[in-house]
């Protein structure tokens, strides 16, 4: 969406996300849950500013990020006609999320004096307001029963454990995530692009991407931007996001091999 809007002359201010998935739990996602919970998770060193804003030359970059409306607290969940779905402010994933598109917002206008903001929101879509609502609450209970230390150690015993995760047939069969952006840039234009995996994106998805941005890094080294990207201060290399380190050339391969099936087209109002 960035890329198609700077061939036209914008910049990305504004980027919606909706996500529609099922699948199944994973036993090392939820370990990784208990253990930040738990306390014993490797704690972050002291930044004078947001470490996804620094840049090679340990500036901070100007280009930020609006994440105000990826939060902890659900709002403005109920029906969208947008979407035409119902769907809930809350995603499992919204801070992860965020962080990566915030870093690559950064990474993106190195050398932009006069940066203009990205406000990036995200929702899920959700069967009614019913099930919006019992999901919400299952996830804020789950987690909140994880952070007590009697009640982890019960609920270690029922849920799946590290390396257990949904079946083959799950996976392969039943699983899917759909992601439908809409991108606004500074002149007005939207762009709507949509982003499918048929399979589990926890699993099955994910391990063929992890493959793929390998063969990417290893063979298509001359349409990525890793290894060739220079930046002002003339270094080169860094911390970066897929989509600043890989760009197209590994949606290419995603879509090749057929690990999802992507669209990108402008909409006219």
């Amino acid at each position: 969406v960035e890329k198609f809007l700077a061939d036209r002359g914008e910049t990305l201010i504004k980027m919606e996300t909706l996500y529609e998935w099922i699948q199944g739990l994973s036993g090392g996602t939820l370990a990784t849950a208990k253990l930040g919970l738990s306390g014993k998770s490797r704690q972050d060193p002291k930044y004078v500013f947001d470490a996804n804003y620094r840049l090679a030359d340990g500036t901070e970059s100007p280009a930020k990020t609006d994440l105000s409306q990826v939060s902890l607290i659900p709002r403005n969940t109920g029906w969208s006609g947008r979407y035409a779905k119902w769907t809930k402010s809350f995603t499992v994933m919204h801070n992860v999320n965020g962080r990566v598109v915030q870093r690559s917002h950064a990474l993106r206008n190195h050398g932009n004096k006069n940066p203009q903001p990205l406000v990036y929101q995200e929702c899920e879509a959700v069967q009614d307001f019913k099930s919006g609502f019992v999901n919400t609450v299952s996830f804020f209970l789950t987690f909140g029963l994880m952070a007590i230390p009697p009640t982890r150690a019960l609920l270690s015993q029922i849920l799946p454990k590290q390396g257990e995760g949904p079946s083959r047939k799950n996976m392969f069969e039943t699983s899917y995530c759909a992601l439908s952006g809409q991108g606004t840039g500074s002149k007005g234009t939207k762009v709507q692009s949509v982003l499918y995996f048929d399979k589990c994106v926890g699993y099955a998805s994910t391990a063929r991407m992890i493959v793929e941005s390998a063969l990417c890094l290893a063979l298509s080294k001359s349409s990525t931007r890793t290894g060739s990207l220079t930046l002002p201060s003339g270094e080169e290399g860094g911390f970066f996001t897929p989509s600043t380190g890989l760009g197209s050339a590994l949606v290419d391969r995603l879509v090749s091999s057929k690990t999802c099936y992507f669209a990108l087209k402008e909409v006219k109002e």
